[in-house]
């Protein structure tokens, strides 16, 4: 069995999403959400960032950090004890997101590895939750 990746959507002609693999772009259930103020690298690592924490604090902070997301008709407690419960099904498999993968990770970029060239995605922290691995963007945030 192949190593779970996180995946780059793309809309050219022909592409087709690769067995065994979950969108979790914004237009789902388990998309960011997080508002992107401004489209920069550190803006997008921030809103993962955000996203990672949400899902691994306690429910005490929890239930304060995500309120503030109840933006487009979510409520922040009840979308991520949703996602928690997903996060079995999502073992083992591929997701797939729009944010951007460097050269090197086109074919799509397994959870857990480390990759400065391509961009921050909340799909790196799902597939790194389900799959039991070391979260990199705690790990990103408590250095910084």
């Amino acid at each position: 069995m192949t190593r779970p990746a996180r995946i780059q959507l793309q809309r050219r002609a022909g592409w087709r999403m690769p067995p065994n693999t979950v969108k979790v772009d914004r237009a789902t259930r388990l998309g960011n959400p997080f508002v992107i103020v401004n489209d920069t690298p550190d803006e997008r690592a921030a809103s993962v960032r955000r996203f990672a924490i949400c899902m691994t604090q306690p429910a005490t902070w929890q239930r304060h950090a995500c309120l503030a997301i109840a933006r487009g008709g979510r409520a922040g407690e009840g979308y991520f004890l949703d996602i928690k419960t997903r996060l079995p099904d999502l073992r083992g498999r591929n997701l797939a997101c729009w944010c951007r993968l460097c050269a090197a990770h086109q074919a799509g970029k397994p959870f857990g590895v480390s990759c400065t060239a391509c961009a921050p995605c909340h799909a790196d922290v799902l597939g790194e939750l389900a799959n039991g691995l070391r979260c990199e963007a705690l790990a990103t945030s408590a250095a910084a």
